[in-house]
């Protein structure tokens, strides 16, 4: 599991601590309360379910604490969890509020394998018929039960892609990602959809590749809720549950090839 933690402008006498049940009923100390910034990973060894939970003591601000279960299971290659804390305004819609709250941002994403029902397939030949985006374009067909949502705008298929380079892919790189796109569908079982990259597509150079896609069979999934408030604190929550999608394919735009 990687855990990207930061507590930002609060006094420095804020602590937070990130604690951890196991399925077991152990109970762990991820980050304790000298650390206001950190990267870091931790093993998880067991399957079930665990419970995690963030603490704020932010002094004369207040105390608080939220906590929220996932499961982990044999089909999970990795597990995300984000944590943000900062002093924020606390009505965001009046430019005048000079009140602020501690807003905490709190997500756990899973992520495991696609299913087998679901396919890409690289369109070698496909430029883009206006040329406004460069491609490369795939098609994802969805032979199974379940919806298909993207990661970004439930109806857009975006993605990202890795540079085979000495052996090896490296990188994860995106197009610029705009979220104000006009709404469409997402993609139903016995459907196919277009997928790129991000929200623009790129022209890439010729070379070997992996594009990288992620979706989710749960709608809202990407999105962060008002978990609750009280006069110091507030709190947004998501749990994600994400799959990934690949493609290797191989830019050539004289003689194109898969």
């Amino acid at each position: 599991m990687e855990i990207d933690y930061s507590i930002r402008n609060l006094p420095a006498n804020t602590h937070g601590i990130v604690m951890m049940r196991l399925p077991d009923g152990a109970d762990t100390i991820l980050i304790d309360g000298t650390i206001r910034q950190s990267r870091t990973t931790c093993h998880l060894n067991q399957l079930g379910e665990y419970r995690l939970t963030i603490c704020i003591d932010a002094d004369k601000l207040g105390k608080d604490s939220c906590s929220r279960n996932f499961m982990l299971t044999c089909e999970e290659f990795n597990v995300k969890t984000r944590v943000d804390v900062e002093r924020r305004c606390k009505n965001l819609s009046d430019w005048h509020c000079k009140d602020s709250i501690i807003s905490c941002l709190f997500g756990i994403a899973r992520y495991s394998q696609p299913s087998p029902l679901v396919e890409i397939e690289y369109l070698r030949t496909e430029r883009g018929g206006d040329g406004a985006f460069a491609g490369p374009y795939f098609v994802v067909h969805n032979h199974s039960n379940d919806t298909i949502y993207g990661e970004w705008l439930p109806g857009y298929l975006w993605g990202s892609f890795s540079k085979w380079i000495d052996g090896k892919y490296e990188g994860d790189h995106v197009g610029q990602i705009c979220t104000t796109w006009e709404d469409q569908p997402p993609l139903y079982p016995g459907k196919v959809k277009e997928a790129w990259i991000a929200s623009m597509g790129r022209r890439i150079v010729p070379g070997k590749y992996r594009f990288n896609l992620h979706y989710s069979t749960d709608k809202g999934t990407g999105s962060y809720s008002l978990s609750h408030e009280s006069d110091s604190f507030r709190w947004w929550t998501s749990l994600e549950n994400w799959h990934l999608l690949t493609c290797e394919f191989e830019a050539s735009y004289d003689s194109p090839k898969q």
